[in-house]
């Protein structure tokens, strides 16, 4: 697990949320599932990249790679390297994150059975989801692992969405889920964005990570 977060070139500790028992937690989850949460967090990133105030991954530290002549894809790669060799990789249609020795995992925007590959960093850019051919589901003998890599992301989503209400402010998120809330899409409210993101970590590092997919 790691101690602090780097978004960029700055380090956010997570000490300031405020601490859930378990009843509001159980209350808080009950209402959202991950796979709400992670959709709506996609379309979060994608406002992100076209806020009117300039591009707030590249802002952040994000690399942004753009498709190649000739593919398919017409929305761009954003990765950014982390602490301890970690690397996490933004797409619309999910989010991966590896380490060298733990392997690497991705979270599926709108089936979000997470998936797992020893081999990390990737042979291939992910431009699509045909190229993540290579990953497994998580089985009993990688479980260890993926929780651990699954937790980390979490917290760094966590992190990445606290820094944008401590820099952009709770209006901004507000405003960048109005075109989202369709009427027919579950929203989670901007304020409980990052306490979901927190209580979804702390379930899959209790184990938990079954009951979420």
């Amino acid at each position: 697990m790691l101690p602090h977060l780097t978004i960029g070139q700055q380090v956010f500790a997570m000490s300031r949320h405020v601490s859930l028992d378990d009843s509001e937690r159980n209350s808080l989850l009950s209402g959202w599932s991950l796979g709400d949460l992670l959709s709506q967090q996609c379309w979060c990133w994608g406002r992100d990249i076209e806020r009117p105030g300039g591009n707030w991954l590249v802002e952040t530290g994000f690399a942004r790679i753009a498709p190649p002549s000739g593919s398919s894809s017409r929305s761009s790669i954003y990765q950014m390297p982390l602490p301890g060799d970690r690397l996490v990789i933004l797409r619309g249609f999910g989010v991966l994150w590896g380490q060298p020795q733990l392997g690497g995992i991705f979270l599926p925007r709108f089936e979000v059975t997470p998936k797992f590959t020893p081999q990390w960093p990737l042979q291939f850019l992910p431009w699509s989801g045909s190229d993540l051919y290579s990953l497994e589901r998580i089985h009993d003998s990688n479980r260890g692992q993926a929780e651990q890599l699954i937790h980390e992301l979490m917290k760094w989503v966590q992190s990445y969405e606290q820094t944008v209400i401590d820099r952009l402010g709770l209006k901004y998120r507000r405003q960048t889920l109005r075109e989202w809330d369709d009427g027919e899409r579950t929203v989670v409210p901007a304020r409980e964005i990052v306490p979901t993101w927190e209580q979804f970590a702390s379930q899959v590092a209790a184990g938990g990570l079954a009951e979420l997919t």
